[in-house]
């Protein structure tokens, strides 16, 4: 094994836990209705299906595009980096001290496909299953960000930003020819309908303004229903409703095929924060946050609800004031939550749905927090006392804790501050739940670890700023 990662200062862990806990605004003011279809596909390169690359490494995205202007530096094909040729031993003597030790093992321990971005929005490829490599989109001029798998996994959709605007392109995962479909603005957030016909889009085209942007991928059409100064949403299992939370304030069911609206409930503020709404699976019951229905006091706190929206019957499970987080388990059993003060260090609360027995594991200071695929297990992200973020897996009573890491600048940046939001899309979890895998900053790069459950040590499987497993094996 060898040394690899640095742990960081105390300083740099609060610049960064700040960063993590700061909202970031966006917004458009586009409302009409867009002719979707595919545009020509000449700035990006798509390889032929099955197409490997002989890189070992590509390198992943370290900021986050939020207008159509290019960023400075974004390197094009002819500049692509050279592969990472730093290879784990097995000498223990080459660990120095403050250095985390890495695994033996390599990419051939990835046993589901794993989607990466490109350094500077350069690439976005797909690493194994095992050592292969797929690379999807490089384009000169070119920003590439937000990949995102299809339900199935046999598709990927990401946002493409140049200098005429922003688009998304549609590509199957294997390789192959994709499609480039105009979008409103630069889309920062992709997520896919249950069904795999919607993509469900949010971009910022003005001040003060997040719209919701709809691609029918039967027809090509792509249309604005919606917006908000903040926008959080969640599919329906149907695929025909998105239930959002909207400043903060409102809660409305959208009707996709009418653009209806249904108001749940509309207040001037909600005390607490908190950001996309769930859904129980094989239901029709909602989870959000509301005040407390109490009009003749000022001061009230915030209940945390399951809503059967064909009943009207609510059930509250918590109150307070504070940041909700909060996801119910895939198989729709239990509900995990944290409520987060300024002042006091955030714990987890695991209620069975059908008992309603809470469990309060000691799982330290948690920032973000994501349910495995079989609902058994919780991956935890914290900050810890040696002045690192945590990881962590808390299963049935129990706590493993594995080395810690510095998050690149695009996981704390774009994905960690709305991490409520990204859970409801994105998994770190290996489709069998026997693994995870994670973005880091170490020697001035950004690499992608595999870390499985009953190993100690991470893997190193390459550059990059973020990477989701696919949904399926």
């Amino acid at each position: 094994m060898s040394g690899f990662l640095t742990r960081p200062s105390r300083g740099m862990v609060l610049a960064l836990t700040w960063l993590v806990l700061a909202a970031v605004g966006c917004a458009t003011d586009n409302e009409v209705v867009f002719d979707g279809s595919p545009d020509s596909p000449d700035t990006t390169t798509l390889l032929a299906e099955g197409a490997v690359t002989d890189t070992t490494a590509l390198p992943l995205a370290a900021e986050v595009v939020t207008d159509t202007s290019l960023p400075s530096g974004a390197p094009s094909e002819s500049e692509a980096p050279e592969p990472v040729t730093t290879i784990p031993t097995d000498d223990p003597s080459s660990t120095e001290e403050g250095e985390i030790d890495l695994s033996d093992r390599g990419i051939e321990a990835l046993t589901a496909p794993l989607l990466v971005s490109g350094r500077l929005g350069s690439y976005v490829t797909v690493l194994g299953p095992g050592d292969t490599r797929t690379l999807l989109g490089a384009a000169d001029n070119t920003f590439f960000s937000q990949p995102t798998w299809s339900p199935d996994g046999q598709t990927v959709a990401f946002s493409r930003a140049t200098e005429e605007g922003g688009s998304v392109v549609v590509v199957p995962s294997s390789g192959g020819t994709g499609e480039t479909y105009t979008a409103p603005f630069v889309v920062f957030y992709i997520q896919w309908s249950p069904d795999g016909r919607y993509l469900a889009m949010l971009g910022s085209g003005g001040v003060g303004r997040t719209s919701l942007a709809v691609l029918d991928l039967d027809t090509g059409l792509v249309e604005v229903p919606d917006y908000a100064r903040s926008y959080f949403f969640q599919w329906a299992a149907d695929s025909a409703q998105v239930l959002g939370n909207l400043d903060g304030a409102q809660l409305q069911v959208l009707d996709i095929p009418s653009g209806e609206i249904d108001q749940i409930y509309a207040q001037e503020t909600v005390r607490s924060l908190y950001q996309a709404p769930d859904r129980v699976p094989g239901s029709d019951t909602a989870v959000y946050i509301r005040p407390v229905p109490n009009p003749e006091q000022e001061d009230t706190e915030d209940e945390l609800v399951l809503h059967r929206l064909d009943t009207g019957e609510i059930r509250v499970i918590d109150t307070g004031v504070g940041f909700f987080d909060f996801g119910v388990s895939p198989d729709g059993t239990r509900l995990a939550y944290t409520l987060r003060f300024l002042n006091d260090p955030t714990r987890l609360r695991i209620v069975d749905l059908e008992s309603g027995e809470v469990t309060e594991p000691d799982t330290g200071v948690t920032l973000a927090w994501q349910w495995s695929p079989d609902s058994e297990k919780i991956l935890l992200i914290g900050i810890g006392e040696e002045n690192n973020f945590t990881l962590s897996v808390y299963e049935d009573g129990a706590t493993k804790s594995y080395p810690g890491f510095i998050p690149t600048q695009e996981m704390l940046a774009a994905y960690l501050p709305f991490w409520n939001q990204y859970t409801r899309s994105h998994t770190l979890w290996a489709p069998d739940s026997s693994a995870f895998a994670y973005p880091a900053f170490s020697q001035g790069d950004d690499y992608i670890f595999l870390q499985i459950l009953e190993d100690d040590f991470p893997i190193l499987l390459g550059e990059g700023g973020m990477a989701v497993f696919s949904p399926v094996g």
